[in-house]
């Protein structure tokens, strides 16, 4: 990933890491955006020089493992089996203790699987393709260039 990064650097590919940031830490990028009493530009570059590529990508899975958390349901009683209604009413305490556990991980795992993770890789392939589109851009510019010198 260094490498890649450095390849980016060369090619003068824009990763916009304060933009990565923001995706995955949008409450911290706000807070930190407040000390730097609303400088944008001051933040970029804070963000740019304390964050590799790599430390944003291991920030990414640190998010990924942290909405993997579930707790499982206990269906086991430990007092044993005493009847039906009494085992059916435990499971059901159990199952709901469980749910109310969880459900906000389960927002979260939504939320990150569907908002953060695509925002994260979309925010890299759209530097690239900026990348692209300034050089055939470019290529349009030379080739006009060369037809106007022609004539």
């Amino acid at each position: 990933i260094n490498q890649l990064e450095e390849l980016f650097k060369k090619m003068n590919i824009r990763i916009r890491k304060d933009s990565l940031y923001r995706i995955m830490l949008p409450g911290k990028y706000k807070a930190m955006l407040m000390k730097h009493d609303g400088d944008i530009i001051k933040l970029r570059l804070q963000i740019t020089e304390e964050h590799s590529l790599f430390s944003l990508l291991e920030l990414l899975g640190k998010l990924q493992d942290s909405v993997k958390g579930r707790s499982p349901v206990d269906s086991e009683k430990k007092k044993g089996f005493t009847g039906y209604d009494h085992w059916m009413a435990d499971m059901r305490a159990n199952v709901q203790r469980s749910y109310d556990m969880n459900k906000g991980i389960t927002h979260q795992a939504y939320y990150f699987y569907n908002v953060i993770f695509p925002m994260f890789f979309a925010n890299i392939k759209a530097a690239i393709l900026e990348y692209q589109y300034q050089n055939e851009k470019a290529d349009q510019v030379e080739d006009l260039v060369e037809d106007l010198e022609v004539e």
